[in-house]
């Protein structure tokens, strides 16, 4: 009797100490911003440079730019996620300041009547 409640005792410790194991393998929560155009642009650009994206730079994220993104983080050693993430925004040269700020125009200068 005593036996038992040692290997309960057991099994029931070993499956408490797992559960925290289980918790790490979820996928962290992410946000992901989009971006602008221009943003798009500036980033289809740096594709073309290094010879990975051969369209145009015309600020429309497809397929094209897509498979081109996952070259270059080929290339570079970089995890091919086909995401746009810190490492390869950095890989690229860029700012992701840069990515995020709306370029400045007529909306940015916009004010309320009367004011």
């Amino acid at each position: 009797m005593k036996l038992r409640r040692i290997l309960a005792g057991t099994v029931l410790a070993s499956s408490v100490l797992t559960l925290p194991a289980l918790a790490q393998t979820v996928a962290p929560l992410t946000y992901v911003q989009p971006l602008s155009p221009n943003a798009v642009r500036l980033v289809q650009e740096k594709l073309r440079a290094s010879g990975t994206y051969h369209g145009t730079a015309d600020g429309v994220w497809g397929p094209d730019s897509a498979t081109a993104l996952q070259r270059f983080q080929a290339t570079h050693q970089l995890q091919v996620t086909g995401q746009l993430n810190q490492v390869t925004v950095t890989a690229l040269g860029l700012s992701p300041a840069a990515l995020l700020t709306p370029p400045p125009g007529p909306a940015a200068a916009t004010t309320r009547p009367g004011r």
